[in-house]
């Protein structure tokens, strides 16, 4: 399944959210829980860590828009779903983390991979550098998702 921006084909990426407690969606305390490719009616995971899917989220959320890794990190760490990450849970499983531009540099090379490998999964004939693109910012690189994302909620 693809979805559409503008007149163009992308992929169409799923983000489930758990610890819904239905109030509003995508609210503080919510947990991403995974990333899924749809994609000609069948469902991959994309293969990422708690940071990974956080990185996603955020991209999936700001796609109009190319962001340095500083603008990200910045985004990231101001952000209260980000910052309460998981905390509608149980205590122990509260996943926080903390993002600098560094670390951002790092997840991005690894979104790429496994975005990358989910599209191999799938049979999907998209290349991950089309989908998380990088252009010339100034003097840095700015990233953005090419991507149609929808939301799941579960209890």
């Amino acid at each position: 399944m693809t979805g559409l921006i503008g007149d163009i084909r992308v992929p169409q990426f799923k983000i489930i959210h758990r610890y819904w407690r239905g109030e509003v969606a995508c609210g503080t305390g919510e947990e991403v829980m995974a990333v899924l490719l749809s994609h000609a009616g069948k469902e991959c995971q994309v293969p990422l860590s708690v940071s990974g899917r956080l990185l996603f989220e955020h991209l999936g959320r700001h796609r109009r828009v190319f962001q340095t890794a500083r603008q990200i990190a910045d985004g990231m760490m101001a952000d209260p779903f980000c910052l309460r990450h998981g905390a509608n849970g149980h205590p122990a499983e509260r996943q926080t983390r903390r993002f600098t531009r560094a670390v951002v540099k790092i997840y991005l090379q690894r979104l790429q991979r496994a975005i990358g490998a989910a599209f191999t999964e799938c049979g999907a004939g998209w290349s991950a550098d089309e989908v998380l693109t990088r252009r010339s910012i100034g003097n840095e690189v700015g990233w953005r998702l090419e991507a149609a994302v929808t939301w799941e909620h579960a209890p």
